[in-house]
Parts: structure tokens; C-alpha cells; sequence
């Protein structure tokens, strides 16, 4: 899979576009140097963040989509998003418009 990627990843940005990874963190090492960041959705839920390590370490960002359904609060999903570096949010599955990300909370918290 990486030599179709390398080339659209070449063309987007010959074109000044960014190409990004979603859920495929099983890949992220051998993907990272060919796109530009990655989003993941219930890696909380399912214990997998630690996967998006190399996009961690190469400075790029990791977008984390957790699930009301999966019965978890804000609170937890902040916390463990800030463990391990993830800009996260609490979405429904219907991916409406509804979200509570993880940076209000911490924009909050730190205007006390």
C-alpha cells in the first residue's frame, strides 16, 4: 500500500494539499513519512492509541474520535487523550454536528 500513498501523498503536495491517514494505526509506521496526520476513532475505547506513536514522535497530529455510546465521559476521555498526546473529542455516532472536544475543556480548566 505505501507505494500507491507515496505518489498520491507526492501529488497532494506538490499541489499544497495535506493527505491524511484514518484508522489505520497498524500501518502508522511505515505510512507516517507519506502523509501529514492521522485520525483514529475509538482508540480509547479499544486501548490501541499507543498505535499512533510514530505520528507522535514525528510531530504530526493525531485526531482521536471517541463515542458517547461507548459510555465513557468527557472527563476520562480528556485525561487518557492528554496521556498520550491526542487532540480528542466526544462525538455520537450519527457524526452530527454535536461534539464536546477535549481543548474546550482544557481552555476551561485553564481560565480558572
Amino acid at each position: 500500500m505505501r507505494r500507491p500513498l507515496a505518489c498520491r501523498s507526492q501529488q497532494a503536495h506538490a499541489r499544497g494539499l495535506a493527505i491524511g491517514l484514518e484508522n489505520d494505526a497498524e500501518q502508522a509506521t511505515g505510512l507516517v513519512g507519506d502523509v501529514d496526520r492521522i485520525l483514529v476513532e475509538s482508540c480509547l475505547a479499544e486501548g490501541w492509541c499507543g498505535l499512533t506513536a510514530p505520528f507522535r514522535q514525528a510531530g504530526k497530529p493525531v485526531f482521536a474520535i471517541e463515542y458517547v455510546a461507548h459510555g465513557t465521559s468527557l472527563a476520562d476521555i480528556c485525561r487518557e487523550a492528554r496521556r498520550f498526546g491526542l487532540s480528542a473529542q466526544l462525538k455520537r455516532r450519527e457524526l452530527d454536528a454535536w461534539s464536546r472536544p477535549c481543548w474546550r475543556v482544557r481552555a476551561q480548566t485553564i481560565g480558572r
